[in-house]
């Protein structure tokens, strides 16, 4: 991973609820990956933005790049059991037992 990666790697792991949500050596394995195919995505969009859907006059290949990294980092979150609908339960039941945490995978995206 380069450096960038890196980073969103590390925060990515400082906002998981560690306690709902224990890591092992596959979940950093898959947590990797995860960083990695959002690299694809942002990348692919990138390239989109810059060339266009259409080059000469086939789909530019980065729309099938990006479409498959986003079904992969899909799939990764939920077996990572980072999806929005896992996040809000566990601040639920944060709630009913009187914790006033804050999601903080969504502060950390209002913060970038």
């Amino acid at each position: 991973m380069d450096r960038h990666e890196k980073n969103v790697f590390k925060k990515l792991v400082s906002v998981i609820d560690l306690e709902s949500t224990p890591l092992s050596g596959v979940d950093s394995y898959q947590l990797s990956l995860l960083v990695l195919q959002m690299n694809y995505i942002a990348l692919s969009a990138q390239n989109i933005k810059e060339k266009g859907l259409i080059i000469g006059k086939v789909k530019n290949p980065s729309i099938a790049i990006m479409n498959q990294a986003i079904k992969n980092s899909n799939s990764l979150i939920s077996e990572l059991g980072l999806s929005y609908n896992k996040r809000v339960n566990s601040l639920l039941d944060k709630i009913q037992n009187g914790s006033n945490e804050v999601d903080p995978i969504a502060e950390m995206l209002e913060n970038d």
